[in-house]
């Protein structure tokens, strides 16, 4: 025993055995290794020789594989990395394979998903990036090589979600780098473009800059590429950009302010869904297209159309259940190309109180505005032929509805199943068809027979009084008259809204001249806008403007 403790270093040696044994937290400090791979499906063996068995994997930190690998080489580096709380050793910090060669230069699905690995340098040889390459993980740098043309599949053989793209949640990412003689894509600011700079592929979801100017000459925002981030709060588009693809900024919650170019035309499925931070929203003249679920559950608190606007599909504006959507206010007043407001594009949008709906406009279409239960009155345009099943439909076992009036347009042809089943409140309806629109059973509530008045045409009482569902309003009567429509397609537009007496494009420097009920002069405006808002006590009220006469009931 005296003999063994001469050597200082055996010493040193037993002295560190000892505190190991006796304090088990006590390890080696972990450190960069270099493996070469002596076959395909062989890198387990080798770093096991190289380290002395798995349980010493803690020791790489920094890690250099050089060879051929094959899928389970792969899947063997992502254990090494695999995020502790998903039960993985997570200590794998900083990983380089570019001296290394893979089955068809593909990187496979789910290669590096879930790791806590920091620093990625991929293969110069691989072309192809499978989906869900880093779905889900902690990656904060991602070098792409020389030959790579293919950073993603198409997602959608798959699974049309954005969680299904190289590059989908990875909420960590700081920059991508991409290598100097790729001939495909280019990274500018840790930002990756193909060459010619047309297409924005993938922005880095943990990018510290809030602001982002899209580089004049993009056109296309690819599928999902800017979605999920952190930090970013200010988006400027150019002139250039003509279509934002599926799912191209969702979840990015810290997003509100967007300053839209003039050149956009499409926005994807889902383009801006959980975008929680949006509020006022102008979008931009020029576009043509909203995709379904586009603004889901996006913070909405105010939207203005343009007037190019031709489509906007199902569940578009559509609020995420209890919650609800934060909109309260929707002007499509322009949008007078929209031919439909598609099944649920409204639907639970519990705080929207204020609607502008565009002449032109041909359908409301099922459960469009279904659970909106703030709206206290609605208009609905004279170019309107169909309001469909639960257009307006409220849940009343968890919400009670406040809408009190409703303004049928004289195009109205038919009202659908529930369309606006269990409004419950409503007391006035104003239906500008002389010939009473088609009217389902339950198109309105049994429960507002009694209650609710039904102002009609002069001359089409008889008509309504033995309508289908018509007749059994208990108080129908024949006030209004046509002369001027509340909304109509010439140029004088007079309507009403929450106590607001709106005139419009009326020929400036004449009199709008406003009697009461029995015909006492109320007041006297002098055209000077476009638009006149005149703040009016409830009531019936005649409006003589450009010489002819309508009735408002407020």
């Amino acid at each position: 025993m005296k003999t063994f403790f001469k050597n200082s270093a055996t010493k040193i040696a037993f002295l560190l055995l000892m505190i190991a044994f006796i304090n088990p937290s006590f390890t080696l400090k972990a450190e960069e290794f270099t493996v070469t791979v002596s076959a395909p499906g062989q890198l387990e063996n080798d770093v096991n020789q190289l380290v002395g068995g798995s349980a010493n994997y803690y020791l790489i930190s920094s890690l250099i594989v050089i060879g051929n690998m094959n899928r389970a080489d792969v899947y063997f580096l992502q254990d090494l990395g695999y995020v502790t709380n998903q039960g993985g050793l997570g200590v794998l910090e900083n990983l380089d394979i570019s001296q290394t060669n893979l089955p068809n230069n593909t990187l496979p699905s789910f290669a590096f998903s879930y790791v806590d690995i920091d620093n990625i340098i991929l293969p110069n040889s691989v072309e192809t990036f499978e989906w869900q390459c880093f779905f889900n993980s902690n990656t904060k740098y991602v070098k792409v090589g020389t030959a790579t043309s293919i950073l993603f599949e198409d997602p959608s053989p798959y699974y049309n979600s954005y969680d299904y793209t190289a590059f989908s949640n990875t909420r960590e990412m700081i920059a991508y780098e991409v290598a100097p003689d790729n001939n495909h894509f280019v990274s500018i600011d840790g930002v990756i473009y193909s060459s010619d700079m047309k297409q924005l592929i993938a922005y880095p979801g943990n990018k510290a800059d809030n602001t982002f100017a899209i580089p004049e000459g993009v056109e296309t925002i690819c599928f999902a590429a800017v979605s999920n981030t952190r930090n970013l709060n200010t988006l400027s588009f150019p002139n250039s950009v003509k279509t934002i693809s599926d799912y191209g900024f969702t979840g990015g919650d810290a997003i509100s302010d967007i300053q839209w170019g003039n050149g956009l035309e499409i926005i994807g499925y889902s383009a801006f869904m959980l975008a929680t931070g949006i509020g006022d929203l102008a979008l931009p003249e020029g576009l043509e297209t909203i995709a379904s679920s586009a603004f889901y559950s996006a913070g909405i608190t105010e939207l203005t159309g343009p007037s190019t606007l031709l489509t906007i599909g199902y569940d578009c504006f559509r609020g995420d259940g209890f919650d609800g959507s934060t909109l309260e206010t929707l002007d499509f007043s322009n949008c007078t190309n929209l031919l439909k407001i598609e099944e649920a594009a409204f639907y639970d949008c519990h705080y929207l109180i204020n609607i502008s709906l565009p002449e032109g406009l041909r359908t409301i279409g099922n459960a469009a505005f279904q659970n909106c239960y703030s709206i206290r009155e609605i208009t609905i345009p004279h170019s309107v032929e169909t309001i469909e099943v639960n257009a307006f439909w409220m849940f009343s076992e968890l919400y009670e509805h406040e809408m009190e009036k409703v303004v049928l347009g004289s195009g109205l042809q038919q009202i659908q199943a529930n369309a606006f089943g269990e409004c419950t409140h409503i007391e006035v309806i104003e239906s500008w068809n002389p010939v009473p629109p088609s009217l389902a059973n339950d198109g309105f509530d049994a429960a507002i027979n009694n209650s609710c008045i039904v102002y009609v045409p002069v001359g089409s009482l008889a008509a309504y009084g033995a309508a289908n569902r018509w007749q059994d309003f208990q108080n129908i009567e024949e006030t209004l008259v046509t002369a001027i429509k509340p909304i109509s397609n010439s140029d004088c537009e007079i309507y009403s809204s929450n106590n607001i007496l709106f005139i419009r494009n009326a020929n400036p420097g004449q009199d709008a001249i406003i009697y009461s009920a029995n015909g006492a002069v109320v007041k006297i405006i002098n055209i000077l806008n476009s638009t006149e808002e005149i703040e009016l006590s409830k009531g019936i009220y005649i409006i003589r403007v450009n010489g002819a006469s309508t009735k408002i009931i407020m």
